[in-house]
């Protein structure tokens, strides 16, 4: 990460898709996972400019090619104006046995597991640098 950003959140999901073997699916509902309940105060409290923060959204599923980022950005909530968002496939995640209901929409029996991993780079409020007391002090 450029230098002059901090990690203020780290967060973690799972997906699955039972029928159809979507990867975009899965992925979509690992990342509303991951974030269902994060609630970061620091943008209000400590006066971090969120239009600049810089997510990165790493997706862990069988079939990384078929990842749409464009899709996967539509699915987080907020979107920083100058900042960046970064969508990023990697071979992962798990295929599980399942059962064959082609009704569903099934291609096959496998269910399509993806694991999402969203990191949130800030930049400190009004010029100061991070430090170990940075995080603790009030707004």
């Amino acid at each position: 990460m450029d230098t002059g950003y901090s990690r203020l959140l780290i967060e973690i999901g799972i997906g699955i898709d039972q029928h159809g073997q979507d990867a975009n699916k899965a992925a979509e509902r690992a990342i509303r996972d991951a974030i269902q309940r994060v609630c970061i105060p620091g943008f209000r409290e400590l006066g971090i400019a969120f239009d600049e923060t810089v997510i990165d959204v790493d997706i862990y599923v069988p079939w990384p090619e078929k990842i749409d980022a464009e899709k996967i950005k539509k699915t987080l909530p907020a979107k920083p104006r100058k900042g960046e968002i970064r969508i990023r496939a990697h071979k992962g995640g798990a295929l599980v046995h399942g059962i064959y209901m082609p009704e569903y929409g099934d291609k096959g029996g496998e269910i399509v597991v993806a694991v999402a991993a969203i990191t949130i780079w800030v930049k400190p409020p009004r010029g100061e640098t991070v430090n170990k007391t940075w995080w603790t002090r009030r707004g």
